[in-house]
């Protein structure tokens, strides 16, 4: 038997319908807060800027790029990313890792970016408030 118009069943229905409308709205509302807040389509830019202001080869940017975009790459990638001979694609690593900008959960492991505090507001303004 069909639920008539004033059934507790429909009501329940809507109610859930209602729920759902609200909750996926809250949740794109935060997906394009965060979005914003990371501003990811400058941040290729600010990679950049860090290179320059660290002061390591240029070729430096290509492995941030690599590993941003990939999430993690493997050190015996690093040579054919930046173009450089194995021993100075090496140095250059060593550099970005003794930095802490790269990572590695082992000695020999896939490298990743690193976000630490001190570098988290430089690396992502906007998530931080001005005071």
């Amino acid at each position: 038997m069909p639920a008539s118009p004033r059934s507790p069943v429909r009501g329940r229905s809507s109610a859930r319908s209602e729920f759902i409308d609200w909750f996926l709205e809250v949740c794109i509302d935060q997906i394009t807060s965060i979005t914003g807040m990371f501003e990811l389509d400058t941040f290729q830019e600010r990679l950049d800027a860090y290179v320059r202001l660290k002061g390591v080869r240029p070729e430096a940017f290509r492995v941030l790029a690599q590993v941003a975009m990939l999430g993690q790459v493997a050190r015996g990638e690093v040579s054919a990313i930046t173009g450089l001979r194995e021993r100075t694609a090496r140095d250059l690593l060593a550099a970005l890792l003794a930095d802490g900008i790269l990572a590695s959960d082992t000695p020999n492991g896939p490298v990743c970016l690193r976000v630490s505090l001190s570098s988290a507001e430089t690396r992502f303004p906007a998530l931080f408030a001005t005071l």
